[in-house]
């Protein structure tokens, strides 16, 4: 009986003593993010206040790392780091703690390099002379500095700053390595305006040294297509890289440093894209990979046909562009990393104030030219869409962006493609020697104040009428319009359009039979030219008694030119900075000349010419001499 109830309260004491066990416990443990370690494990803590429990409890699980001078063991869950230890190198240079193969340290100036090693490795540390070739030591790689830079001692004495081109150099620098010492001491700064409007640098070496770039020095190197800035750059000063246009730049850093002015990468119409941890990264800041195609000399290692791309995705753009020379080889198609991209884009500000480019060919996989592309190409005269064999064109652009083409002031002829169904605001304003274009059916949006400024220009439109998603100020200056014009030459007005071989033009007036010289092409040869009395039309004759606006606007070679008595109108800007004007031979009276209705500015900033009338001369201002 005793053996019973002693095995009965056995029973009962460990039921107690299970049930308080389990209350004690009874929670949801919620362990805090953070990892707990010591010596050899990690865990995780309880959040609840009092739990002594420990979540993901486990030993470390150790790697060995190493550097030039210890190693170390890393937990690879938990991040826990032993101490360091020294190497210990055997007789073959490897350390016996954890196998690192010694690497001797080498150090250099611009002069000579050395073993800088903090161990007696078995080398010899004499410092010995650099060995270039192509500007670059065999053994330790230091670059040598391009011939023709100018430096100065900084304030500390210790340092050197990089002033820019030696003004007693008698040559020309394109591509320029910056050096990481002089006299054996380190080029510190690159120096305020250090190559400003270079416009011959076509690439910098910037070397690790370099801590502060000052205000401007890049300032107006067009033709710059990419520069690299080392991590060891604390300091870049405002409009560093202002009116660069084409560059792209390169970061070493992953992210922009306190020291860079906010405006360090701004241009004055946009803005360049950059690329960060570019050792280890491709992609600018706007998704693009761009890069440089170039031709390059063998013997003379010269670069021509440099244009830069940019890839994203399954195409390429035109990407805005260095300002280096006139021939250039768009392509349609280019390889990256082995993969072929269609270039579909010239992309915005493309050639943006190029005044080198004089032609450009737009090849066949352009969908889209951008806003600005060609904005300002002041000497940019031929336009070449690819054509195939039947000569029509075969490129499936559709949209010419705003102000593409406008200030070109020298494009002479402007074909639309016939693919081309939107075109934008300003696309041709101030091409004012164009003096013929045609609008294809297929434009269904055309922006305000296209041909603004286009002085000289007959419109022709396929289409019967201004189509509805044409802006109401398409033709602000209201130039001549030919509305389908495939079977037409008239004007809304009843008014005709008769051009002879391209060398002039009329508005006829088959009322009046009278004509009004609305195109004179300038034949800038030529300093004397005659305006014919009469001209004929469909077997009629018409008296021509009307100059146009702008005639002869801008024609410096221009020294005398003869009219007939029937002149009655000289129309707003006729001879507008036609400063060579010597003489104006009128077949009529002074009276008649004095009669005759002037525009105004007609005469502006001409030469001092004379009018010799029929029954004597006038000075300028219509006085009798």
């Amino acid at each position: 009986m005793k053996r019973k109830l002693l095995i009965i309260f056995s029973v009962i004491i460990l039921v107690l003593a299970m049930t308080t066990n389990l209350v004690a416990c009874k929670h949801t443990h919620n362990w805090k993010d953070e990892w707990q370690t010591d010596a050899t494990h990690h865990w995780h803590e309880c959040e609840k206040k009092g739990c002594k429990e420990k979540g993901d409890y486990d030993n470390h699980s150790f790697k060995i790392q190493n550097d030039e001078d210890y190693h170390w063991n890393l937990c690879s869950v938990c991040g826990y780091a032993t101490s360091k230890v020294a190497h210990t190198f055997d007789d073959n240079l490897v350390c016996t703690g954890c196998g690192a193969k010694h690497i001797h340290k080498i150090s250099y100036h611009n002069e000579t390099h050395w073993y800088d090693c903090d161990i007696d490795c078995g080398v010899n540390r004499d410092e010995i002379t650099h060995t270039f070739v192509d500007g670059e030591c065999t053994f330790c790689s230091y670059k040598e500095g391009s011939k023709g830079l100018a430096y100065e001692l900084n304030s500390d004495g210790k340092s050197y700053k990089l002033l820019g081109i030696d003004s007693n150099f008698d040559g020309t620098l394109k591509d320029v390595v910056i050096a990481e010492y002089y006299d054996k001491k380190p080029v510190t700064i690159i120096a305020k305006n250090a190559f400003y409007a270079n416009v011959s640098l076509l690439s910098v070496y910037i070397p690790k040294s370099i801590v502060t770039i000052e205000t401007r020095a890049f300032y107006g190197c067009k033709g710059l297509a990419e520069i690299t800035i080392p991590s060891s750059v604390m300091v870049i000063e405002e409009q560093v890289f202002e009116e660069c246009y084409g560059i792209t730049i390169k970061v070493q850093d992953k992210s922009i440093k306190s020291g860079w002015t906010n405006d360090w990468q701004i241009n004055s119409n946009s803005r360049f894209p950059v690329v960060l941890d570019c050792d280890n990264n491709d992609i600018a800041d706007d998704g693009y990979i761009y890069f440089v195609e170039y031709d390059e000399n063998v013997n003379t290692k010269e670069k021509s046909n440099i244009v830069k791309y940019g890839v994203k995705g399954d195409h390429a753009i035109i990407a805005k562009q260095p300002q280096t020379n006139d021939d250039i080889d768009l392509k349609p198609a280019v390889k990256y990393n082995g993969t072929t991209y269609n270039v579909t884009k010239i992309d915005n500000y493309a050639f943006y104030r190029n005044d080198i480019i004089t032609a450009i060919d737009i090849n066949r996989y352009i969908e889209e030219i951008g806003d600005y592309a060609f904005y300002g190409c002041s000497n940019l005269s031929e336009i070449y869409w690819r054509r195939n064999s039947s000569d029509e064109i075969a490129v499936p652009t559709e949209k010419i962006g705003n102000c593409a083409f406008a200030e070109c002031i020298n494009l002479n002829e402007f074909e639309i493609p016939k693919t081309i169904t939107y075109i934008g605001a300003g696309a041709l304003q101030g091409c004012s020697k164009i003096s013929k274009i045609v609008i294809p059916q297929n434009v269904e949006r055309l922006g305000a104040y296209v041909f603004s400024g286009c002085l000289k220009l007959i419109i022709r439109c396929e289409a019967s009428s201004k189509p509805q998603g044409w802006n109401q100020d398409w033709n602000d200056t209201r130039r001549p319009v030919i509305w389908n014009c495939g079977s037409s030459n008239t004007l809304e007005d009843g008014r005709i359009i008769l051009e002879n071989d391209g060398v002039v033009a009329y508005i006829l007036d088959p009322t009046t039979l009278t004509a009004s010289v609305i195109y004179q092409e300038m034949v800038y040869s030529n300093t004397e030219i005659t305006i014919s009395q009469t001209t004929n039309y469909n077997s009629a004759m018409y008296n021509i008694t009307e100059l146009g606006e702008n005639l002869f606007a801008g024609n410096e070679k221009l020294e005398k030119i003869t009219l007939y008595a029937d002149i009655v109108k000289i129309g707003a800007g006729a001879f507008a900075n036609c400063t060579q004007l010597k003489t104006i031979e009128f077949k009529g009276t002074m009276a008649q000349w004095n009669a005759i209705d002037k525009g105004e500015y007609w005469n502006y900033t001409t030469g001092s010419y004379v009018i010799k009338c029929s029954d004597g001369t006038l000075d300028k201002a219509g006085n009798v001499l």
